[in-house]
């Protein structure tokens, strides 16, 4: 297919390491977490939630519903296949772009490699919503790459794929505003630009189907209507909300106050423990007024908003350092909403010993080879961008698409780790992208050094 080059090869690549994955890894194709038999029960009730956008459980409900396909592999392998086409895109485009030879065979294999030493094919594996913020990231990446270069059907494909990852969960939200912020910043040009102008709305359309998502539901003109909770959680973790209600319950009743001594380390034990504090100052329905009161409370308090700022650093930066998978992962038997939807709609029987299977996998040595590969590959890479910058006269490809990936990154963690959950997942699912990129240009490297010693020693010996 030479108008689609790599598809079809990447659904191959795809299905060959979701196989292996199963075969060697996991023993099992599909990983849950709690927030899985959330997503498969909104996806047979279908009600826009408060907390998280409904398209994640609408992919799932189309492919079940719609589609008459009743098993999960379509739900992890299409995007997959997308994330891996795009990233055999990306590694031909910017090898290309520095002139290098390009091994076709050999960046297919390096690709598979580096998606496989990554250790990402434990998030792929989730039903869960974050393959597809290495998605938004490539899809991003190709759109504004063919928008510049005028290729329309490109565009509108990788705009089109944009939208529908951007829409998959609500810090993309806050991702795909900071990076369209930052190009008409960086682009002076681009708001004169007619052509380019045609095409924001494909960073428009994600807010507008969230929030008429939101709208339709009853939930108002919002993006998230449960916001101000996960906020207000965030500030109990990183102490400013005890801050906030030393200085201020002697001056005014807060509900909060009766519990200022007593709020938790983290965020998910504020919200989730049904004899939470949550739940105890008036749980989902009854605690808007309130948390609004005190998060205004927190900004418009100079002292109070400049320790916020300082802890959403914190949080962006711990967020960034973090390498690993494998935490949130559960056996079905462990939540009974899970199993009850996979037992009607996917014809799990509950008395599959598949329900009580517990990982094999020991999590914290996977880990730990992760951390090492991560800071010897970031080495190596920074190495080779500095080499490169030197020597070649057309890095200014590689360039920009090293800092649109660092950017995306540092968005992505600030807008999980500073205003939600410092997690390793929710660094993975983004920072892991870099590993088959470097793989595949080392690959590529290794086989010009052959060629230069292979041609030395004719020389030298013929």
């Amino acid at each position: 297919m030479k108008k689609y080059p790599f598809l079809l090869e990447s659904l191959f690549i795809s299905f060959v390491l979701l196989f292996v994955f199963q075969l060697l890894e996991a023993q099992q194709l599909y990983l849950f977490t709690n927030d899985s038999g959330t997503y498969l029960l909104n996806s047979v009730e279908l009600k826009v939630p408060g907390d998280r956008t409904v398209f994640y459980s609408l992919w799932i409900w189309f492919l079940r519903d719609v589609l008459g396909i009743h098993f999960l592999f379509p739900v992890i392998f299409l995007p997959f296949w997308m994330v891996v086409y795009a990233l055999n895109l990306v590694s031909n485009q910017l090898l290309g772009a520095i002139l290098v030879p390009i091994n076709k065979f050999v960046l297919l294999i390096s690709t598979a490699i580096g998606i496989w030493i990554s250790g990402v094919m434990w998030i792929v594996a989730q039903i869960m919503p974050d393959i597809f913020t290495s998605l938004m990231f490539l899809s991003w990446y190709l759109f504004t790459v063919e928008m510049r270069s005028k290729q329309k059907r490109s565009t509108l494909f990788w705009g089109l794929l944009m939208v529908v990852s951007c829409v998959m969960h609500n810090a993309h939200l806050l991702v795909i505003l900071g990076l369209f912020i930052l190009n008409i910043i960086c682009n002076k040009n681009y708001l004169n630009n007619r052509y380019k102008i045609n095409y924001k709305i494909f960073y428009i359309l994600p807010f507008v189907f969230v929030m008429g998502s939101n709208v339709i539901s009853g939930n108002g003109i919002t993006l998230s209507k449960n916001a101000p909770v996960f906020l207000v959680a965030k500030m109990s973790e990183n102490g400013l909300l005890k801050k906030y209600l030393d200085k201020n319950c002697e001056k005014e009743a807060i509900a909060l106050c009766q519990f200022k001594d007593d709020l938790p380390d983290h965020a998910w034990d504020f919200i989730w423990p049904s004899d939470g504090i949550h739940m105890k100052v008036g749980g989902w329905y009854h605690t808007d007024s309130l948390y609004r009161r005190i998060l205004k409370g927190i900004i418009t308090d100079k002292n109070l908003f400049g320790e916020l700022l300082v802890a959403s650093f914190q949080a962006t930066f711990k967020q960034v350092m973090l390498f690993g998978v494998g935490d949130g992962i559960i056996k079905i038997g462990d939540n009974a909403t899970l199993a009850k939807v996979l037992n009607d709609e996917y014809r799990y029987h509950s008395d599959s010993e598949i329900f009580e299977r517990e990982m094999s996998m020991d999590f914290s040595e996977l880990n730990e080879y992760i951390n090492f590969m991560m800071i010897t590959l970031f080495s190596l890479f920074f190495i080779y961008v500095t080499r490169l910058v030197r020597q070649k006269e057309n890095a200014i490809i590689f360039m920009e698409f090293s800092l649109m990936f660092v950017v995306f990154v540092l968005f992505q963690a600030f807008a999980t780790g500073a205003l939600a959950n410092v997690l390793m997942r929710l660094n993975m699912r983004a920072i892991w992208l870099l590993i088959p990129v470097v793989i595949v240009f080392f690959s590529h490297e290794m086989i010009q050094v052959f060629h230069k010693i292979q041609i030395w020693y004719l020389r030298k010996f013929s």
